[in-house]
């Protein structure tokens, strides 16, 4: 779908400017038009793309988000769930979340044929900080409002 836009005229060296619209966009017939909103617009949710963060260490989508949620999901609940001691030790819910990323990785990475250090280094890295920002923020979310001061 496409749509030519006439260019202003003080810019001699181009006629005219075509725009492409996301696939999956709607053109309504009154592009443009600030009087009736411009509702040119892709969908509002869209799948994740296939390639991102996961293919370049190695991983498939599921793969890096499988790893990902059961790391999150051994930290909440490791022992006795989180929201039933808030307050509590952390540190073994913490080594056994962090220790399960490798251990998946590898398997995940051998699976796929791509296990080498620097690969497993990535993809570990990658999933173990992704994994400390949900948990800390679950940490903060379960302490304030289970356990407030």
């Amino acid at each position: 779908m496409f749509w030519t836009i006439p260019a202003p005229a003080a810019a001699s060296a181009c006629a005219s400017v075509e725009v492409r619209l996301p696939q999956g966009a709607v053109d309504d017939g009154d592009a443009g038009d600030p009087g009736n909103g411009d509702r040119r617009r892709g969908p509002l949710f869209a799948p994740l793309p296939v390639d991102g963060v996961w293919t370049s260490v190695g991983l498939s989508r599921g793969q890096f988000f499988l790893i990902l949620v059961a790391s999150s999901l051994l930290f909440l609940l490791w022992g006795e769930p989180l929201w039933k001691d808030p307050r509590g030790a952390h540190l073994g819910r913490l080594v056994a979340s962090y220790a399960f990323i490798p251990a998946a990785c590898a398997a995940a990475l051998a699976w796929n044929r791509k296990l080498t250090i620097p690969t497993l280094s990535a993809a570990s890295a990658v999933i173990a900080l992704l994994k400390l920002l949900v948990t800390a923020g679950l940490d903060l979310v379960i302490g304030t409002v289970v356990a407030p001061r």
